[in-house]
Formats: structure tokens, sequence, C-alpha cells
């Protein structure tokens, strides 16, 4: 009976996951024997590569699992990693003492067997933890469903840190696994962090173009809808890196034998050696990016789009773009209301957005030309791309193109260092490059397939076979694919129905936004009454009353904004930073308790009437466009 509840309410709340742990089930070597402890719980056995070891006390479960949760209770931190759920016992305890008593705390549950999983819900009652959005499972040997659950809950502005607990013998068990799990935590916090930033000094243009891109989302398929479709078929991923001049000339034989995809910067260099890539992979959201496409034709290419590029990207490619989601609140609201276009996880670069697309389509071999980290032949990138257009066009007197590169490497102000190419030679790079590089390597070592480096140059060794790209045509590439009949055949938009639908939910949105637009003031005009009644000590019924006025729109705003957590998100990156300059001032740290409240509830307010006003315009217009487009279907 526990066990049909379990598995009810975690299929129905995480379906995705649902299917992948039945999938790990075919391949799961592992055994388990469920043992009577003293206590009259149970404990369990498990063995795994001639390893017999017990996962719980088989004395008292219960209490070994208090102790555990005590032990995770005296670390700071509000996000929360478990290695190893055995049969349960600590994570129920973590979740009844963290996660419903501590504010943003969150739960991630990694349990590398899908058979401990299944006899953990035969004793005990999970489904509450499943229904909980601040708590996911991970359950299987599956490193990118991790990255993608830690995508999913963590948010800088919320969560201080990662935390990892590690339950009894689970590195004993599995050392192999939880050893990438580490690698793949460690990255994704490093990514993280770094997107967080951008958050901070994008948030307002993201949100304006995701917006002005709606019309275009609304009616293009995702990358969900391609998965596997070039299950076994080659693909190449052409970046913009100098060794590009030396072999990309050979790119012209791959038409219709492999799927070519192209990043952004590559598409004027092809283009002005006859190719035209098949895929044209656009992440960036500002203007300056746009124009290594800004005048070029592409008649036949799809473009592979995140929701915040700029805008005139998505008119270029009208009927041609397929869109992927990443890690940020308006793109996940989308997603949840229309529909789920799938996550594309970036390492930095748009040719590690393109890798993780390649391998999502199930494309084998994954062939990288173009793809240096380095600076090879003391060049920065391949010629004709935009930045070299702009050196001609602004050339008053005699210059030396390799000159203009090292000095575009000079200036830049990022961090140059000394790597060994795949010849053994020494070349400079970024060390921000070096970077992305470790994590292309990485992820080559953890994708199924041949991973095949035909750059002819540059530092990427691990984990690839490194090939002239000519020998990588005859010995992968020769057979006729019918590219865009399988692009075409996946091309799934959403029905009338389902368009309706989403306008309502954006009426909702605007609705709560006018809501707030309209009450931030009355909330402020409310604080400073209490203010002034504060200083002058008038703590009378009328005070009283007001008091409670001020809570109860406090708590009808709470509501309001969490309508969507894109609105929480935008709220809280400005909110946190000037709380935190408020606090750091003399003038307020001399405030009483109660004075000190109200100056941060005055802010609140403040801040809701700034964020209110950015979004409702935004909204209103991108309705109106989803309507039109209603209109047509």
């Amino acid at each position: 009976m526990i066990k049909q509840k379990n598995l009810t309410a975690f299929r129905n709340f995480d379906p995705d996951s649902f299917i992948i742990m039945n999938a790990e089930l075919v391949k799961d070597n592992t055994k388990c024997e469920l043992l009577e402890a003293r206590s009259g719980d149970y404990s369990l056995k498990v063995i795994q590569d001639d390893k017999e070891l017990l996962i719980n006390s088989m004395r008292d479960p219960k209490q070994e699992a208090k102790r555990f949760v005590q032990k995770i209770e005296k670390q700071s931190g509000n996000f929360i990693v478990i290695y190893g759920l055995g049969l349960g016992y600590h994570v129920l305890e973590a979740f009844d003492q963290i996660i419903m008593k501590k504010e943003n705390a969150k739960l991630i549950v990694i349990e590398p067997s899908s058979k401990i999983f299944l006899k953990a819900i035969e004793i005990n009652d999970f489904s509450k933890l499943f229904e909980n959005k601040n708590v996911q499972f991970s359950i299987g040997r599956n490193t990118d469903l991790i990255r993608d659950k830690i995508g999913l809950l963590f948010k800088m502005y919320e969560n201080d840190s990662i935390k990892v607990f590690e339950f009894n013998v689970y590195r004993r068990l599995f050392p192999k696994f939880i050893d990438e799990v580490d690698k793949t935590l460690k990255n994704v916090l490093s990514v993280g962090v770094s997107n967080y930033t951008t958050v901070i000094n994008y948030i307002d243009e993201w949100h304006g173009n995701i917006l002005e891109n709606l019309e275009h989302i609304i009616k293009s398929p995702g990358v969900a809808d391609y998965q596997s479709s070039f299950k076994d078929k080659p693909a190449v991923i052409v970046s913009a890196g100098p060794s590009l001049d030396k072999n990309g000339h050979l790119l012209k034989k791959l038409k219709g034998k492999a799927l070519i995809i192209a990043v952004d910067t590559a598409v004027k260099p092809l283009l002005s050696i006859g190719v035209e890539p098949d895929i044209v992979v656009c992440v960036d959201s500002q203007y300056a990016n746009y124009r290594h496409l800004e005048g070029v034709k592409l008649d036949n290419a799809f473009a592979l789009l995140s929701p915040i590029v700029y805008p005139e990207v998505p008119k270029m490619f009208d009927g041609r773009s397929i869109f992927f989601n990443f890690f940020f609140q308006l793109s996940f609201w989308i997603e949840e209301h229309m529909k789920a276009n799938g996550i594309l996880v970036t390492g930095g670069s748009v040719a590690t957005v393109a890798f993780d697309f390649a391998r999502k389509i199930g494309a084998d071999p994954i062939v990288m030309v173009g793809q240096d980290f380095a600076f090879s032949y003391n060049y920065n990138h391949a010629v004709e791309t935009y930045w070299d257009k702009n050196f001609f066009e602004n050339l008053s007197k005699a210059g030396i193109l390799q000159n203009e590169h090292r000095q575009q490497i000079v200036e830049s102000g990022k961090t140059i260092i000394e790597a060994d190419d795949i010849y053994g030679r020494k070349v400079k790079t970024y060390r921000v490059l070096d970077d992305y590089c470790k994590w292309m390597e990485y992820e080559c070592g953890q994708t199924t397939g041949t991973m095949i480096n035909a750059t002819e140059g540059g530092i990427l060794k691990q984990n690839v076979k490194n090939m002239t790209l000519d020998d990588a045509i005859n010995d992968h590439m020769t057979t006729n694919i019918d590219i865009k009949g399988i692009i075409l055949d996946n091309f799934k938009i959403l029905t009338k129905k389902q368009v309706y639908d989403f306008i309502k939910k954006l009426q909702q949105v605007n609705d709560n936004l006018d809501f707030i637009d309209n009450n931030s003031d009355k909330g402020r005009e409310m604080v400073r009454t209490l203010y002034d009644k504060l200083k002058r000590d008038e703590f009378d019924q009328k005070y009283k009353k007001l008091a409670i006025k001020v809570e109860k729109l406090g708590v009808e705003m709470e509501k309001r904004i969490k309508i969507g957590s894109f609105i929480v998100e935008k709220f809280q990156t400005k909110f946190w930073p000037l709380l935190r300059k408020l606090q750091s001032n003399e003038s307020y740290n001399s405030l009483k308790g109660d004075e000190k409240k109200l100056e941060e509830l005055n802010l609140k307010y403040e801040i809701l009437k700034e964020v209110s006003q950015d979004l409702s315009p935004e909204f209103k217009k991108a309705q109106e466009k989803v309507k039109e487009y209603l209109k047509s279907l």
C-alpha cells in the first residue's frame, strides 16, 4: 500500500525522473535485503560489486537518522545535498526538521540505485516529499539529471551555499559515481555563481528580450521535441577558433552527410567559403553579439535559440527556430505554463550549448571543428568574423590582421596563460578558455558515443579522439541523411487551446502586477504614518489598526509576487543588494528594532513598485502579441 502511494506521487509530481528510475532499474546490479533492527524498524543490507555492507543501523535506524540530521543542522547553509537514501529515515528527519522549518531550505537526495529506492518506498511514506517543490530526488547514475535538479532548485539570492552530506557507507558502495557527482556539483556551482552575477547585471534586459521573443517562442518547438531525433547520426559542431581557417573548406563535403551545427560567430566565416550550416546556435542577449549575424542571408538554416537572445535574431529565422530553456526564472515560468522546451546546459560558451544539444539529440559521433580554446597561430579567432570586418572598415592606415588579433588578446583584460596544444607545443590562451576546455573534456567523458576533435589545433585533448577532419569525414560521414526532413518531422507547435490557456496565465500575471503597482504606494504611505506615530510614542488604537492593515497588505503582496517565480527573482536581485547597503548605514544601525523593520518594509514597497512598473508594460505588450497569434491559428 505504501509503495503504491509513493510510486503514484513520484510519477505524478516528477514523471521524467520516474521514467529514468525505471530505465536505470534494468542495468542496476545492486542486491538488497531488508533486516529487522532491534528497535523494531528496518535496516538494509546491500551487495554491490562484491561488497556487502549495512546501510542503516541494526540497533535503531531512527535514532541514527536524528544524529545525522543534527550534524546537518550544525552546518551553515540552506541548500542540502544528501548522497544516499538508504531506507530514508534520515531523509524524512531532514524534511521535518529543516525543510519544513527553515526559510528557503532546499533538499536534493541522490540515490545511485533504483533497487535501494524501491526498497525504501516499501518501508516509509515519502509522498509529502515528492509533492514538495523544495525537494528533489535523483534516482540512478545520471549526472545530467542531478545537474537539472540543482538548476531547478538553487537560487543564489536564496541559497547561500551547497552543503553535501554522505550517508554512511555510500562512497564505499559507489565510489566512481560519487566522485563523478562531486565533479558535477563543483562544475554546476561555479557556473551558477557566474550565472547569478550575470543575472544581476542583465535581468532587465533578459526579461525584456524574453517577452519580446514570446511570439516566436510560442510558435516554435523546443529541444525536448528533438530528443534522440538524430540517434547514431553524425553531428559537427563548428566554432570560430583560428584553426577553422585551416580545414573549414572541407565542410562542403559534409552537406547532407552530417548535421552541421555552427555557433553564431562561425556563420560569416562559413558563408565566406560557401557553407551554410544546418543549425545556428545563438545564446547572447546583446546587440553586439547579434552583429555576428547582422546582414547575412540564411535561406535554409534553422536556429537553436535561448529565450533571452537579442530579438532581431528570431525574426531572421521566423518559422525556423528551436528554443531551449536555461536557468532563469521567467523561462522556467514559461515552461511551467506553456510548454517544456527542455534545458540545455552551458559551460560558459555557445559551443558548450551546441555540444549539449548534439548529445541530447543522440548524435554519434560528435565532431568538433574550430574548437581551439586557444590562440593558435597567434590569432584570436577565424577570419571573416564580424570583428575582422569591423577592423577592415575602420582601417585608416596599413595594418596587419595578425597584429590586430594580438592587440585584441592583450587588451581584453582577461588573464592569459600558457598551455600545451594537441601537438605538444606551447600556446597562449585565456584562463577562461582553458576553463571552458576543461568543461568540454569532462562532459565528453560523461557522454556515450564517439567524441572526435577534428580542429587540428588548440588544446582540447582529454576524452576525445584527435584526428584530421578529412579522416573524420572518410571514417564516419559518408552516408546521406535527410537532415531537413528530420528537423521538420519533429517541428511541433502548440495547439489553439494551449495558446488560449497560456493567454489566461498572462492575464493573471498582469492582474497581479497591477495590484502590486496600485498598492505599493498605499503600503509606503501607511509605513510612513506608522513611523511618525512610533517616533511620537503614539501607540493608540489607530496605530494598532494601521499595523494590522500593513501586516495584511504585506501578506497579500507576498502572495501576489509568488504568482510567478520570475517576479520573486527580479524583486530579490534588486532588494537584497539595497538591503545590505541599508544595513551597513550608520543611521540605520542607530535605529530601534521596530524602526528598522519599518525602514526595511518601506524599501520592500519601493522595490515592489519598481518591479511592477518594469514588468507590466512588457507583459501587456506580450499578451497582445500572443492574442494576435491566436487569431491566426
